[in-house]
């Protein structure tokens, strides 16, 4: 089943797969599983994120080049800090039939338009908590 939501760009529908990801560092796995996904203003891996949403991706590498790329490190971390941690990259993959598709949007920093079109990559933003019963931990990428 494919799930459809109206794309901010021509009014357009898109289309989307069941399963979409969001990647994180290893120290935030744990609450996750635990608590939900949910919007972490302080926390945010780029500064220019949405502090009302949480990111995802219809492409699991891309969610994890999405925090091998960020600027979290500059932003949260001394070089000396960098060069001790021991966190790695967790990808979760979040089942779309289990969350509420009214929180669902089309990414604000990010065109859904062009990626459709050239790529058939989404990148959205759920603005609520994503429950525990809709995460899957997929694998851990050591940095």
């Amino acid at each position: 089943m494919n799930y459809k939501l109206k794309s901010n760009q021509k009014g357009e529908i898109m289309s989307f797969p069941e399963r979409l990801y969001h990647a994180t560092l290893s120290r935030n796995a744990e609450s996750i599983l635990r608590e939900g996904l949910k919007p972490c203003p302080d926390n945010k891996m780029w500064a220019q994120s949405n502090d009302d949403c949480v990111c995802l991706s219809s492409d699991d590498v891309v969610s994890a080049s999405f925090v091998e790329g960020s600027d979290y490190f500059n932003y949260h971390m001394t070089d000396e800090e960098y060069a001790e941690m021991t966190d790695s990259i967790v990808v979760f993959s979040i089942d779309v039939s289990k969350i509420d598709e009214r929180l669902l949007f089309p990414d604000r920093n990010i065109s859904n338009y062009a990626s459709e079109r050239n790529s058939g990559m989404f990148y959205l933003e759920y603005r609520g908590v994503i429950p525990p019963e809709a995460l899957t931990e997929e694998y851990e990428i050591q940095i």
